[in-house]
């Protein structure tokens, strides 16, 4: 969910997701490659990412 207090400026594109690791996963890792990857290959430049390990009692996968 994104949460603005206006129209987002033209141009400007946001992403909010959560992201599942593997337990044990460095998420400091995984949050700076996914935040690079989506500004450099979609010029996506505000992003609210969530990061849970699989094993969460937060998320459930499958």
């Amino acid at each position: 969910m994104i949460f603005t207090f206006g129209p987002l400026p033209q141009g400007l594109d946001a992403l909010s997701a959560h992201v599942v690791v593997s337990t044990g996963e460095n998420r400091d890792a995984v949050l700076s490659r996914l935040q690079l990857l989506l500004q450099d290959r979609w010029k996506i430049g505000h992003t609210t990412l969530q990061i849970v390990e699989e094993r969460s009692d937060r998320v459930r996968v499958g």
